[in-house]
Formats: C-alpha cells, structure tokens, sequence
C-alpha cells in the first residue's frame, strides 16, 4: 500500500455497499473518519429488461465514480439474503458487474459479508433473534452517533465498519466470533488474487 493512499493517520479508505437496483447504498469511511454515503436507484421506472440493464450499468458507474476517487482498499458488500423471483438474477449481475471492476481498476477485492454476521460484528453482546431483525443495526448505528439517509446506507456502513476494523484496526475484533470473521475475510482476498 502506498502512503498516498492512506490519511496522516495511516489508515486506508474502505467501502460498504448494500447492492439493489431499486436503492444500492454505499458508504465510504476515509482516513480521517468522515463519511460519504449515497443511495443510487430510488425513482427509477420503468420494468423492461433494457430498463433493468440500463440501471444496473447506471449503478455501477455511480458507484465505481465514488470508490475510485476516494481510492478505496477495502470494499465489503452485504451478501444476498433472499430475493423475489427474477431478483436473484439482477442482484447477482449488478453485484457481479461490481466486482469486476473493483478488482480491475482498483485492485480490491469485493468481500461478502453476512448481513448476521456483520451486525454480530458489531454488535457482539445481542441477543440472536435482535440480529434477524434489520433495524437494529440501524437503530445500533444511530445510538453511536452515526446518521445515514436510507436503510440501505446504513447496511452499507455497517459492511464499511466491518472492513475498517479488516484493514485498519485488527485490535477492536475481541471475541472469537469477530475474530472468525477477519480471517474469513483474509480467505477471501487470498483466493481472489493472492495477497491481503
């Protein structure tokens, strides 16, 4: 990593993303902690397969401007829970339209990450059935001072969050469960091309 990639802090600038083609969020957390968070994909019309195509590839573009100019080294993006038939599909293609280009242009690894596992991460005391329920990530993120415009910003963030402790601060992980999860993560960019 060269240092212009990283902030007087040291720390690399990392991404969360919540993929849809009806709202895909994205938060970037930059080195000096601020955020930059955006939903693409609200108020689109339109159901034809040329409509769906043409969102997909709007997405990507919104989404690669923001990771690029911000240089993002660490990207997670929540991994698909369930879908409505036919969603699956355009899920899967945005996604993999993604990931494509983060690992060509930037070089980065788009990781997985569990919507469970991520808001266990972060929330490693909960009860299990608080963590099925979507809402009390964002209800936990509000109580830490955190403030997103949609839901899926705040999913989005909290796969950032996730991937800040990965590549920034390996010593907020104390449980075994997160540490689990970080050497997931590492096995997942190994398999992909080689390195952390």
């Amino acid at each position: 990593m060269d240092s212009k990639s990283c902030g007087p802090s040291g720390r690399s600038p990392v991404a969360g993303l919540d993929l849809s083609l009806r709202g895909a969020g994205v938060v970037v957390i930059l080195p000096d902690r601020s955020l930059i968070n955006k939903t693409f994909g609200y108020g689109l019309k339109g159901g034809t397969e040329r409509d769906r195509v043409e969102r997909c590839l709007w997405i990507t573009s919104e989404v690669m401007k923001i990771l690029r100019k911000h240089e993002v080294k660490a990207l997670g993006v929540e991994d698909y829970a369930f879908s409505q038939s036919g969603r699956l599909t355009m899920l899967a293609e945005l996604c993999g339209a993604i990931k494509q280009q983060t690992l060509v242009s930037l070089k980065t690894v788009c990781v997985p990450l569990a919507s469970t596992s991520v808001r266990s991460f972060l929330i490693p005391n909960a009860k299990q059935k608080d963590m099925r329920e979507k809402k009390s990530i964002q209800e936990y993120l509000k109580s830490q001072g955190f403030r997103c415009e949609t839901a899926d910003e705040y999913d989005a963030l909290a796969c950032a969050l996730v991937c800040d402790v990965w590549l920034n601060d390996r010593g907020f992980a104390v449980t075994d469960q997160q540490l689990r999860m970080l050497d997931r993560m590492d096995s997942t960019v190994r398999r992909t091309h080689g390195t952390r």
